[in-house]
């Protein structure tokens, strides 16, 4: 019996620490294009004396709401209704558009705080519907 009873505490924290993935990709994501876009200064990584820099900022968004993506439930693109698929490839566009794309660089600083702002929700509302 103790032995079932132990199993079963296994499988719980597993699934505990498969629900932890995902919610640590999801900081990570919102973290680097909060600083991304302008909601953070320069995080500094002391133990390694590493400034973050806006690209490294935009390679981890990246990499992280693409990894989120394919490790989602949905991850097949026609599972996807043509507004959340619009929405998705809006977001992934401005993440990638404000480090490489000047003309989405410059929409988004012209618009002072409010650009970044609109631009971080907008990426955080098109990774809740990429993860979901």
């Amino acid at each position: 019996m103790a032995t079932a009873r132990k199993s079963v505490m296994q499988i719980v924290g597993d699934r505990a620490q498969l629900r932890t993935i995902p919610a640590l990709l999801s900081l990570l994501f919102a973290l680097s294009s909060l600083f991304q876009f302008g909601g953070l200064a320069a995080p500094k990584f002391l133990w390694l004396n590493y400034t973050m820099t806006p690209l490294h900022a935009t390679a981890v968004s990246a990499a992280a709401y693409f990894v989120a993506f394919m490790s989602s439930e949905t991850r097949q693109w026609e599972n996807y209704a043509k507004g959340e698929q619009a929405l998705i490839a809006i977001s992934g566009g401005v993440i990638l558009g404000q480090q490489f794309v000047p003309i989405v660089s410059n929409t988004i600083s012209s618009a002072g705080a409010a650009g970044g702002i609109f631009a971080w929700m907008l990426s955080l509302i098109g990774w809740g519907v990429a993860i979901r």
